[in-house]
């Protein structure tokens, strides 16, 4: 019984130093395991091929290695999330160690984001990745939104302030804001369109993300956040869940 719980804890340390080395991004090679573990080929092999199938291993032939390396690869899309998400402004330093300590799977996490309840909304989640991808493609969407319909529409930002997500949209030239708990229905639709990079500064702008909650925004606020010039300002009633002005 001894034997066989030794013989078991052999194998635990060994396959958790060939992984630790895998996701550390090393190339390995069955021969130095062999004679570090003092095991043969053979059961290398099998500790590879069939204990550690759920990773995705390649071999080129000589060696052993992750077809990516995590560490490496998940950190990079994580600064890139923290970044593109505006995340990166909460947060008082960037650096590599604390990306490590944010994304660790154990222990306790050691911070949180308080933020208020999320409006709820059951056909959110159908259609929010479509949005994503409209605004990544650049491409026109309609939408129907409290019983309207409209097209046309060029999407910028899918943004969270307060308890909730807007829409920021493009349209016939003026700026419309939806809230996206009062959106029943989206599609895509095959016209493209080229991104105005004063609206992309413009929906990055502190101020103008703060008011989108209640968005009776006043010109003199849109004049100082905008570089766009507003020759008229309309707000739509707030029960309406649009908002719009135009340039």
């Amino acid at each position: 019984m001894k034997e066989q719980e030794t013989r078991h804890d052999r194998l635990a340390l060994r396959l958790s130093v060939i992984i630790s080395r895998l996701m550390a991004g090393e190339s390995l090679a069955l021969r130095p395991l062999s004679e570090e573990f003092g095991v043969s080929l053979r059961t290398l092999q099998r500790d590879i091929q069939q204990r550690l199938l759920h990773l995705d291993i390649q071999h080129d032939g000589r060696c052993y290695r992750l077809r990516t390396n995590p560490l490496r690869d998940n950190l990079h899309r994580v600064f890139s999330f923290i970044r593109n998400t505006g995340i990166a402004k909460l947060l008082p330093g960037h650096n590599r160690h604390l990306l490590q300590l944010l994304t660790a799977e154990s222990g306790i996490p050691p911070c949180i984001i308080g933020h208020a309840p999320l409006k709820s909304h059951d056909a959110l989640s159908t259609f929010f990745c479509s949005l994503a991808q409209a605004i990544s493609g650049q491409r026109c969407i309609s939408l129907q939104a409290d019983g309207r319909e409209y097209s046309g529409l060029e999407p910028y930002r899918l943004i969270h302030s307060g308890e909730a997500w807007y829409l920021v949209a493009c349209h016939s030239g003026s700026l419309c804001v939806f809230d996206l708990t009062t959106i029943n229905a989206v599609s895509l639709s095959g016209e493209g369109y080229t991104h105005r990079e004063e609206i992309i500064r413009l929906t990055t702008d502190d101020d103008f993300i703060s008011s989108l909650p209640s968005f009776a925004l006043t010109v003199s606020v849109l004049r100082r956040v905008s570089p766009l010039h507003i020759s008229n300002v309309h707000a739509s009633p707030g029960e309406h869940g649009t908002s719009s002005y135009a340039p």
